[in-house]
């Protein structure tokens, strides 16, 4: 009572064409990957980077990006990601970001809020009665 050669080749070629499955699918996510990292490291010449972020909530919080030569203050949420504001991207460095010679989150945003102001004031106010 042994066990028939012909369900043992059987069981073997399974196994062998299943691992040959295996590998296959390995290697085609790794060409692929590889693949997709050269395209979308060419369409942005300097990638993204992350700068500084600051949560502001649970599961809130505000990053400053840059992405290019652009700087972008993003609102995230568990549900949502909002671009908030377009910077002006000569406070950053070019080069690499120190952040030792870069303004603070704080000053870069009270900048931005008082450039936005008087935009706000020359338009008037139309609740003014």
């Amino acid at each position: 009572m042994g066990i028939d050669v012909k369900t043992l080749l059987s069981v073997l070629g399974t196994l062998f064409l299943t691992i040959l499955v295996f590998a296959g699918a390995y290697w085609a996510s790794k060409t692929v990957g590889r693949s997709y990292q050269k395209t979308s490291k060419s369409n942005i010449p300097n990638g993204i980077k992350i700068i500084d972020r600051r949560a502001i909530g649970k599961e809130q919080g505000l990053l400053l990006v840059k992405v290019g030569d652009r700087v972008l203050l993003i609102g995230a949420t568990a549900q949502n990601i909002v671009k908030l504001e377009e910077l002006d991207n000569t406070l950053f460095p070019v080069e690499s970001f120190n952040h030792e010679q870069m303004a603070s989150f704080t000053d870069i945003w009270r900048r931005t809020v008082k450039k936005r102001m008087p935009e706000q004031e020359k338009g008037g106010h139309s609740d003014d009665s």
